[in-house]
């Protein structure tokens, strides 16, 4: 059997902000740079995925989804803190409405690790942001 055939899964599932011409269009109206280069495939072009805990996902979608709006704040924020720092430039009111509006959520109940190598953490409120490898 060839050694990068699926034999390992993780106990994560996976979640995926997909975001829609709202958030586009709140983007472009930043920037007019932006106008001539980004459109909403771009914008959808490798979006960050994150795992959940499978047991709070396990009835599938929608469960997924309330998972998700249940953090729906944490999450917007990290969306638009992404494209600017600013905080005076976010939306006026921020809202589990307009998150709707903004993005629809994409869930993976399986996730599957190819890799030979251990899975590494890196921590991003550390200030050097090193790799290290889950225990």
């Amino acid at each position: 059997m060839p050694t990068d055939y699926p034999r390992f899964t993780l106990n994560r599932h996976s979640v995926f902000l997909v975001p829609q011409q709202p958030a586009l269009d709140w983007l472009l109206s930043l920037d007019a740079e932006f106008d001539a280069v980004l459109t909403l495939e771009e914008l959808r072009h490798d979006n960050d995925g994150f795992l959940v805990p499978a047991e709070a996902t396990a009835e599938g979608p929608d469960q997924a989804i309330q998972w998700v709006e249940q953090r729906w704040q944490m999450l917007f924020e990290h969306f638009i803190r992404a494209w600017v720092n600013d905080n005076s430039l976010w939306p006026r009111k921020l809202g589990l409405q307009l998150f709707r509006e903004w993005f629809s959520i994409e869930y993976h109940s399986m996730l599957w690790d190819l890799a030979e190598t251990p899975l590494e953490v890196e921590d991003w409120d550390e200030h050097e942001g090193r790799s290290k490898p889950i225990e």
